[in-house]
């Protein structure tokens, strides 16, 4: 059986999916909708959770290096859905999951294109 390394470029895979997942979970449906929808909620708060366990679990020496990502506010959006959820405002997820989370996974895709996932 192979061993998974978790190293930052399984950390940053795996953000990665999460915000694939999360415009998943927001495709062609409106603020309202959003809102109104428990499961939709669930999910996004779910992904954005692991965003920024991974985030954390992200050596220091490579969120330096790539210091234009916004790493601290990954890993306090987690520590405010996880300790505050029912203080968790539905127009702060919508704003993360619909200009946050694209930005996010543009630069992450530009890391992962270039390779420069390894420092």
């Amino acid at each position: 059986m192979n061993k998974v390394i978790k190293n930052d470029n399984y950390r940053l895979r795996k953000i990665h999916f999460f915000c694939d997942s999360i415009l998943d979970f927001i495709n062609g449906i409106t603020i309202d909708e959003f809102k109104r929808n428990e499961q939709i909620n669930f999910a996004i708060s779910f992904a954005l959770i692991q965003i920024g366990e991974e985030a954390s679990k992200i050596t220091m020496d490579f969120r330096e290096y790539h210091s234009h990502i916004p790493w601290p506010n990954l890993i306090g959006m987690r520590h405010r859905i996880v300790h505050d959820y029912s203080g968790s405002k539905m127009k702060i997820l919508w704003e993360t999951a619909t200009i946050s989370i694209p930005q996010l996974l543009e630069e992450i895709n530009k890391i992962l294109k270039t390779g420069d996932d390894s420092k």
